[in-house]
């Protein structure tokens, strides 16, 4: 099959990510409290997002809408202000490179219980929304880049940040999973890639 080389790399370093990602974080939460059923609905995003191309989003806490990137954009740095991490927006960065497929939310998730979520394969994280008392519980959401994989790096995590620390960097990486540290989701972690996105061949297409 023409495309299987991307496919398998894209499904192999995504695998090596999380695998690395998840086993710290499971190590993190051998202690944490079992809860319900924790979907989002339909009301917890229905809100106007707050959506950018490129620059700095509005803050975003659990009196606000959600935040995400936009259009050919993802996020490139986070910053955090406020008690307990209580407001958080992050810097969304075009890449012309990208072809965007469709997105989903995860999942609310915090310290005391699933401590980390992650995007699936060929997808990133482009917003996050919050719940509870300084932001207690967050959702990322996560969208389809065609063609994309990830590029493991020797720094896997970005992170902790928290309003003592205020700014994170990815550092030319983007984030493909986040964590939850500390009260009230107090420090944040986040798994973070190099986007790599390879043209697919079509053996059938004719001429150059």
């Amino acid at each position: 099959m023409a495309t299987s080389g991307w496919v398998v790399r894209d499904v192999l370093s995504w695998s090596l990510v999380m695998h690395h990602a998840l086993t710290f974080a499971f190590a993190l939460s051998l202690t944490a409290c079992a809860v319900g059923d924790l979907d989002l609905d339909d009301e917890s995003l229905d809100v106007t997002e707050q959506e950018v191309l490129s620059g700095w989003t509005p803050f975003t806490s659990e009196e606000f809408p959600p935040i995400t990137c936009d259009g050919q954009s993802l996020p490139a740095e986070i910053e955090v202000t406020g008690p307990y991490a209580d407001n958080i927006r992050m810097r969304c960065v075009q890449d012309s490179r990208i072809i965007r497929g469709d997105s989903y939310w995860t999942p609310w998730f915090s310290e005391e219980y699933a401590s980390m979520m992650s995007c699936g394969p060929r997808y990133w994280i482009t917003g996050l929304a919050c719940t509870g008392r300084y932001c207690d519980n967050l959702s990322i959401q996560c969208t389809k880049i065609q063609y994309s994989y990830p590029r493991l790096a020797s720094s896997l995590f970005g992170g902790p940040v928290s309003e003592e620390q205020r700014f994170l960097d990815f550092a030319g990486k983007r984030p493909i999973a986040a964590m939850c540290l500390g009260s009230y989701c107090d420090q944040l972690k986040f798994v973070t890639a190099y986007l790599e996105v390879e043209t697919p061949v079509y053996p059938d297409r004719i001429g150059p």
